[in-house]
């Protein structure tokens, strides 16, 4: 179920919590789902050889100025 709620069909290769979430909405749980989860989230080999964007690849954020109320 891990596997499927992080990396499969459903998935998304989120973080634990989020992870955890899909499995609780899937009406699924066990007493240790949110540990389970990180713990599998932080060892997921392809989340660990992608690792975080890096400040080049992110989008800059730019402000949207109203032109008229609404």
């Amino acid at each position: 179920m891990l596997r499927e709620a992080h990396g499969g069909t459903a998935g998304g290769h989120y973080a634990g919590n989020v992870t955890a979430r899909k499995i609780w909405q899937a009406g699924l749980w066990w007493p240790t789902t949110q540990k389970d989860a990180y713990e599998y989230c932080k060892r997921y080999d392809l989340c660990q050889r992608m690792g975080q964007p890096t400040e080049v690849a992110r989008m800059p954020h730019q402000p949207i100025l109203p032109l008229e109320p609404f």
